[in-house]
């Protein structure tokens, strides 16, 4: 075919076109690529659950703990393992990028709650996100030091409980507890409780425990966590049982902190806390690259309702132990900033799910969301702040959210003409800046003049508290509030107490001063003897309560009101007591002494100890003791082994300061460190230190679980665990057959030595104390000079004090 002149030159235009095309849409793509590789991240958040704990309970409307139960070893390795995941994510070894390998303080920034297992969680977390590295510092005059055990430490900042609405929002909020009431006598409620009645019955009796309950089935639920989690396996519950326990108590804790219930009110200030921090990354003015909050899982689970995450069907299980919210600031290649949510489930997670999930937030098209979109949505939440918190809460407490409530209310110019602010810093600051001054502040007035802002004394700090807060002994009989009106300068406050609906200036008798618990372990019935008054009598005799746990049958016997029994078959030693010490913090009552006892004890008196005639029970005279001494751990004077009597002798062989005392002094305790597991009493203070029983070594010899209990006594509170010398113990020495093969005891003592060492702060784990107590138990049981400390009555229970006294 012939081509014409005009018709090869639109062939070759034609031709170049499609080049120019191919080029040119070869250059979109390339572009495209470019704009949509991966985003760099500017900044993350990271939320965490503590690691494994020991027992706690909660109570269902109120949230109040029994107590703070310590981080085990478990928990600090799950933590330490969550670090490591972060570092490897995130640091400079990775295409990431974002923190270096050595600690800068312009990297990170952490905050936790302030308790004891997401205080020693972040410890632990820190501890892999930044492991140990050589470092050394010189002098001019050629001195060179190391830091201890290479560890970087990295600052952990917290603020009383109390004032915690960041990681906390959930307590003492009066509304929420009022929704939750509400939510208990709703017809979805009632009608899951009729559909679970058979399955809680059949609980009762798999776990020993009594009237199990819907409102409460997170206890229950923890309960029997603890024991999975540390392979105790007398809870004997087949895969299909725990699985509808989990959906049980997952269905419950998510309707509790859904948004119809909680709102924004347990996360509206941690989420626009998080807003506001990636806004000033993006303006240039960032805080940390990394923030990290050490916290619990209602934190966890109040921001995923916040954030309007709670139709997110995989987000409704209470998040495992070590648990991790991670959210990215990240910025496109043109200067796009976004926000990505994620949620990595702790290691008992067992959903066979990669651990890392993105999850699309409400709003957004996809796990990208644009940073505008996240911060309008915080923005636009009831609860943004600790003033918006109070509004929202109801909290109308005189603390120092309500102080800068009436700092805004007045003005700043009115403040400012009075000259009395006693904190310079806060005058100089704009108005806005004074909503986040952190100090509590008590309001006053002047006769005549504007009322003024200063700081409490500490009289007045003790009188004027938040209107939730009460002190351990007026709990039973009412809160304690400061008025809302504006006090007279330097008076005491006016003290109003509620009951009920009702606020009176007449302080009500408390309802109970119930001080100590019994914890009894029996085939079927306690002996008649302990029920006598000079045992346990009843409610008049022994101001006391008692559990009694029966692994035989149950006891038929119609017991006092303030007895109360509870079965489970074949339960090993150490396990009943971990069941009767979670079924004693399950009352939400405040003991002061945990009294474990075995039911064949007999207490008599000692005369030689006695300097008067004692016309009251032993039982009565050891009580006693208990509460005007105050131990961190009491016991009688058991005679069979290291008795009173042993440990003068001791004290006058190894303690300078008693060498001279003869044998017929009277004392009234002396410290021991070796103790029969037969009557123990735990101080509230202590007791989580020592307990749960370890359960590892129940087959083969059940003194195991003691030696522990022994060990870290003498770790912890070495000196303040004291013998009532004047008291004696006689047992029935016929014990019923248990395991009892010791011919391995000073391998496994040294091992639970071991054990209990990693718990202590890191400054002690290898000291002198533990080095020879690992080396050889029963040597150092001998020679141990904790007899010659000589703590004073009501001594402050404090863990590792001895650390730093003269006693070696």
């Amino acid at each position: 075919m012939e081509l014409s002149y005009p018709s090869l030159i639109r062939r070759k235009v034609s031709g170049r076109v499609v080049h120019f095309l191919v080029v040119f849409l070869l250059s979109l793509l390339c572009s495209s690529i470019s704009i949509t590789g991966s985003p760099l991240i500017k900044q993350v958040v990271v939320i965490s659950r503590h690691g494994s704990r020991g027992f706690l309970t909660k109570h269902h409307k109120t949230f109040v703990e029994g107590g703070d139960s310590s981080l085990t070893v478990r928990g600090m390795d799950e933590m330490f393992m969550a670090g490591e995941y972060i570092r490897r994510q995130y640091n400079e070894s990775t295409h990431l990028n974002l923190l270096t390998e050595k600690y800068n303080a312009s990297e990170v920034y952490v905050r936790s709650s302030d308790f004891a297992r997401t205080l020693n969680s972040a410890s632990s977390f820190l501890l892999g996100l930044y492991p140990p590295m050589n470092q050394t510092q010189s002098t001019s005059y050629g001195r060179i030091y190391s830091a201890p055990y290479n560890i970087q430490q990295v600052p952990i900042h917290t603020v009383d409980v109390e004032n915690d609405q960041l990681l906390r929002g959930w307590m003492n909020c009066s509304t929420f507890q009022k929704k939750v009431s509400a939510f208990y006598n709703s017809k979805q409620f009632t009608s899951y409780k009729s559909q679970s009645a058979n399955f809680l019955k059949e609980l009762e009796d798999l776990t020993g425990m009594e009237d199990i309950q819907l409102e409460n089935f997170y206890n229950v639920y923890d309960f029997i966590h603890l024991h999975r989690v540390y392979g105790d396996t007398s809870l004997n519950l087949t895969k299909g049982q725990w699985q509808r326990v989990q959906s049980i108590a997952a269905w419950v804790e998510s309707h509790k902190f859904s948004f119809d219930v909680i709102g924004s009110k347990g996360g509206g200030i941690l989420a626009n806390e998080i807003a506001e921090n990636f806004q000033e990354t993006k303006t240039g003015h960032r805080k940390a690259k990394l923030l990290y909050y050490s916290a619990h899982y209602p934190t966890i689970t109040s921001l995923f309702a916040t954030l309007g995450l709670g139709k997110d069907l995989t987000l409704h299980s209470i998040p495992s132990y070590a648990s991790l919210v991670i959210i990215e600031l990240l910025q496109t290649d043109v200067g796009e900033y976004n926000v990505r949510f994620g949620f990595r489930d702790g290691p008992d997670n067992d959903t066979g799910q990669d651990p890392l999930q993105f999850h699309v937030l409400p709003g957004c098209k996809e796990t990208l969301c644009p940073l505008e979109t996240f911060i309008k949505h915080v923005t636009s939440l009831q609860v943004r702040d600790q003033m918006s918190w109070c509004d929202a809460c109801g909290n109308t407490g005189v603390t120092g959210v309500q102080a800068r409530q009436t700092l805004y209310k007045v003005g700043r110019t009115e403040i400012q003409s009075t000259h009395r602010l006693t904190d310079n810093q806060l005058l100089q600051k704009p108005l806005y800046d004074g909503q986040k001054y952190s100090q509590r502040i008590v309001l006053l007035s002047v006769k005549n003049g504007p009322p003024l802002l200063q700081k409490p004394t500490i009289a007045e700090t003790h009188y004027c508290r938040n209107l939730f807060r009460t002190d351990r002994n007026e709990r039973a009989g009412g809160s304690v509030r400061c008025p809302s009106t504006v006090l007279p300068l330097k008076s005491r406050p006016q003290l109003l107490w509620q009951k009920g609906s009702q606020w009176s200036e007449k302080r009500p008798v408390p309802q109970s001063t119930t001080k100590l618990i019994y914890l009894v372990q029996t085939a079927v019935c306690i002996p008649p003897r302990l029920l006598e008054s000079g045992g346990f009598g009843d409610a008049h005799s022994c101001d006391c309560d008692v559990i009694v746990l029966s692994y035989k049958r149950k006891c038929g016997n119609v017991p006092p009101s303030h007895v109360a029994y509870t079965f489970k078959e074949k339960i090993s030693w150490s396990a009943g007591r971990n069941l009767l010490y979670y079924l004693s913090t399950s009352r939400q009552k405040q003991y002061l002494y945990y009294i474990f006892m075995d039911d064949d004890v007999q207490l008599s008196y000692r005369n030689r100890f006695l300097s008067e005639e004692r016309s009251i029970p032993p039982m009565r005279a050891f009580e006693q003791f208990l509460v005007r001494k105050r131990p961190a751990v009491g016991t009688a004077n058991y005679q069979i082994h290291h008795s009173a009597e042993d440990m003068l002798q001791k004290r006058r062989r190894l303690c300078p300061k008693w060498k001279s005392s003869n044998n017929s002094e009277k004392v009234d305790y002396v410290p021991v460190t070796h103790f029969d597991a037969c009557f123990n009493a735990f101080h509230r203070d202590a007791i989580h230190y020592l307990i749960p029983y370890p359960t590892d070594y129940d087959d083969i010899c059940w003194w195991h679980s003691q030696r522990y209990v022994i060990t870290a006594a003498e770790l912890v509170f070495r000196g303040h665990v004291w013998i009532y010398a004047p008291v004696v113990i006689a047992v029935n020495s016929q014990h019923s057959d248990y395991p009892r093969d010791d011919r391995n005891a000073s391998k496994v003592w040294s091992e639970l030595v071991r054990r209990v060492a990693r718990t202590l702060p890191a400054e002690y784990q290898r000291s002198q104390l533990v080095r020879r107590f690992t080396e050889n138990p029963e040597q150092y049981v001998e020679t141990s000079r904790a007899v010659c400390f000589d703590l004073p009555p009501l001594h402050p229970v404090e863990p590792y004090a001895h650390f730093t006294a003269s006693v070696i």
